[in-house]
C-alpha cells in the first residue's frame, strides 16, 4: 500500500513539473510572438496578442483556448478564421 501511495506520489510530482515546463514554454513562446508574456495576459484578463481585455467568448471551445493561449475571441477569429 505505500508502495503504490509513493508510486502515485512520485508521479504527480512529475505531472506537476512537466505543466511547469510546459507553461515556462508557452510563456516563451508568446512573448517571441507578441512581445507579452501568456501568464501576464491570463492575470490580467486580457488578450496576449491586441491587449484588450478578454472580453466575452462565443462558446466553451473559445473560453478553452483562452485558456490556452490567451487570445481574445476577435483574436481567435483572427488566427483560426
Amino acid at each position: 500500500m505505500m508502495k503504490a501511495r509513493h508510486s502515485l506520489l512520485k508521479c504527480i510530482k512529475i505531472m506537476n513539473i512537466a505543466k511547469i515546463q510546459m507553461d515556462e514554454f508557452k510563456d516563451k513562446m508568446s512573448f517571441r510572438l507578441f512581445g507579452r508574456y501568456r501568464s501576464v495576459a491570463l492575470f490580467e484578463n486580457t488578450c496576449v496578442n491586441c491587449g484588450e481585455s478578454k472580453g466575452e467568448f462565443k462558446d466553451e471551445i473559445s473560453v478553452r483556448e483562452y485558456q490556452l493561449s490567451a487570445l481574445c475571441q476577435k483574436c481567435q477569429d483572427k488566427t483560426f478564421g
